[in-house]
Parts: C-alpha cells; structure tokens; sequence
C-alpha cells in the first residue's frame, strides 16, 4: 500500500513538473504589468498645491491620457504639472510591489512644450515608495521619491527605463530627515507612479500624450 501511495505521488509529482515546464515555455519568465484607468486612480497635479498658479487637465480617449497644462509665473519658483497614478486603490497604503520588476516602459508624446524656441521637453519619473518607517499616511510628502529626469520626444516612441537607474531624490531626503537606513531605493510597496514636466519647463501651453506605462519583470529572479 505505501509503495502504490508513493508511485502515484511521483506521477502526480512528475505531472506537475512537466505541466510547469510546458507553461514555462509557452508563457517565458516574464511578468507585465500594464497601468490603465480601470486599474488605478489616475491624478492631475500641479504647483497649485504649493501656492502656484498653473492649471492642467487630463483625458483619456482610444486607449491614450492626454496631458494638457498652462505652466504659469508665480511666487512658486518652479511650475510644472503631471499626474500621478494611485495604486493603493483596494487598500490605502498598500501599493504594488515592483520589485522584481527591472523594465518601465513608456510610450509618451510630446507635443507641445510652452513658449519660447526649442523649450526643453524634459519629463521626471517617479515611482513613490510607501514604507511606514518614514511615510506618513495623511503626507502625500512623506512617500519616498525614487525618481529620474528622461526626454521623449514630439512623436510617439517606446522608452525603456532600467527600474535600477531610478535614485532617491536628495532634497526629499533633506526635507523629511530620513535616517540613512532608509535612505536606498525601495520598490516593495509602490503606492504612487508620478510623470511631471522636468526641471527648467517653459511657461505656456504644454500637451503630453501618454500612450502606454508599463512594468516588465521576471517570475523567477536571478
């Protein structure tokens, strides 16, 4: 009885096994992770939260979020807008974890960049790390910034991202006082993906097409 128990383990054992391989070969090690609006909360922001003037506005139309902002001149020295996606959205605080993702894929235009000649087209990218040794679930402020300056371009093009490249950013370092412990990149618990115009953006109209976000990772890390 317990030789007949064992042989129909290893059978079921071996079907197992051949099942995974099989999956494995039809599927590959890799992971995808496509932000849409039905999957996540999807904001406009702006530098009105810090006494700014500049207004934006999104929609999404045939699969794209459309970005269009009027940067204005201020008392707050540096405007910009963006959005930012909430991915805490089953569990505040809860977010994804990406970090067995290595890939951000971004298929963004842009098409209008303010006034001036040859105004920089230059967009920041964070992926906002929640981690209750320093976030603070009312400070939007207080979720780590694990960010990057990129340059798409006017026409619509795939940008890859090594997730690796991204770096905490130092003056949120400073302003929140955050022991060096926690001073590394952490992708375990992102709750906020952020895309905002870059350092120096032009005052005027700008318009961002924002075609496709998208993660790419391993099942199996090496």
């Amino acid at each position: 009885v317990v030789m007949k128990w064992i042989h129909r383990l290893i059978f079921a054992l071996s079907i197992c096994t051949i099942s995974l391989v099989a999956l494995y070969s039809l599927l590959g090690d890799t992971r995808k992770l496509e932000v849409t609006p039905d999957k996540f909360n999807i904001h406009v922001t702006n530098d009105a939260i810090a006494g700014g003037l500049s207004e934006s506005d999104i929609t999404y139309q045939n699969h794209s979020l459309t970005l269009n902002c009027d940067l204005k001149e201020s008392k707050y020295a540096w405007p910009y807008c963006g959005i930012s996606v909430y991915t805490d959205v089953k569990e505040a605080t809860k977010g994804l974890d990406l970090s067995s993702y290595h890939t951000v894929r971004l298929k963004i235009r842009y098409e209008a960049a303010g006034d001036g000649q040859s105004p920089s087209k230059n967009l920041r990218l964070y992926l906002r790390n929640f981690n209750s040794a320093y976030s603070i679930p009312t400070d939007e402020y207080t979720i780590k910034y694990n960010g990057m300056q990129f340059s798409p371009s006017d026409f619509s093009e795939i940008i890859e991202i090594p997730i690796k490249n991204l770096q905490v950013m130092t003056w949120w370092l400073n302003d929140n006082d955050v022991a060096i412990e926690h001073s590394a990149p952490e992708f375990s618990n992102i709750t906020r993906i952020d895309l905002a115009t870059g350092a120096g953006a032009a005052l005027g109209k700008h318009k961002i097409v924002i075609d496709k976000i998208e993660f790419e990772g391993a099942y199996v890390q090496q």
